[in-house]
C-alpha cells in the first residue's frame, strides 16, 4: 500500500497499515519517488511513516517518472541514495518497483540497477512475462478481486515459496 509519495504521506496509509494488521496477509508499504525532491527527505519521510514488523514485505521504492531539473545520472545517484538509507534504516534491501519501458530507457544501463537483487516489473503488454531477471511483475492495473470494490493490481511472484518467506521481515 502506498506510505508515501515524495515528501508527503498519503493520506489514507496509517488507517489502512492498521486495519492490515489483523488480515492473514503479508502486507507491504510503498514510497512513489518524485524525481525533483531531495532523496535524502523522501527517504526519512517514509521512515517516520512506516513502522514495519516480523513477516511484512521489504520497502518498496516506486520509480516511475524523469526529472525536468536534473540528469538521469543525477536522478539514478539520488535513487541510489534513497536505497542505502533505506536498508540502513530497516536492515533489508528494498524492493525497487518501475515499469519495464522505464528500467529499459532509464535505469539498465547502470550496473547497479542492472544487478539490483529485488526488481518489481510493470508489464501491461498481455504478451507473456516481460524479460530480464525480475522477482515481480505487475501484469494488470485492472484485477477484479472478490470483496474488494475498485480494481486492483494483478501480481506474480517468480520465485518459490520459500524464497518468498525469505524476502519477508524477520
Amino acid at each position: 500500500m502506498r506510505a508515501t509519495v515524495g515528501v508527503e504521506k498519503d493520506k489514507r496509509f496509517k488507517r489502512n497499515w492498521e486495519e492490515s494488521q489483523v488480515l492473514d496477509i503479508n502486507r507491504g508499504a510503498y514510497h512513489y519517488y518524485w524525481a525533483n525532491v531531495n532523496s535524502t527527505q523522501q527517504a526519512k519521510n517514509f521512515i517516520k511513516t512506516v513502522d514495519l514488523k516480523k513477516g511484512d514485505l521489504p520497502p518498496v521504492l516506486d520509480i516511475e517518472d524523469v526529472s525536468s531539473i536534473q540528469s538521469i545520472e543525477n536522478l539514478r545517484k539520488g535513487l541510489k541514495n534513497w536505497i542505502s538509507i533505506i536498508k540502513k534504516h530497516y536492515g533489508v534491501a528494498p524492493i525497487l518497483y518501475t515499469g519495464a519501458s522505464y528500467y529499459k530507457d532509464y535505469l539498465s544501463s547502470d550496473d547497479y540497477f542492472k544487478n539490483y537483487p529485488r526488481l518489481w516489473i510493470a508489464n501491461y503488454s498481455y504478451r507473456g512475462q516481460p524479460e530480464g531477471d525480475w522477482d515481480f511483475w505487475q501484469f494488470t492495473d485492472k484485477l477484479a478481486v472478490p470483496g474488494i470494490k475498485p480494481l486492483v493490481d494483478g501480481n506474480v511472484y517468480r520465485h518459490d515459496e520459500n524464497t518468498y518467506n525469505k524476502l519477508l521481515i524477520n
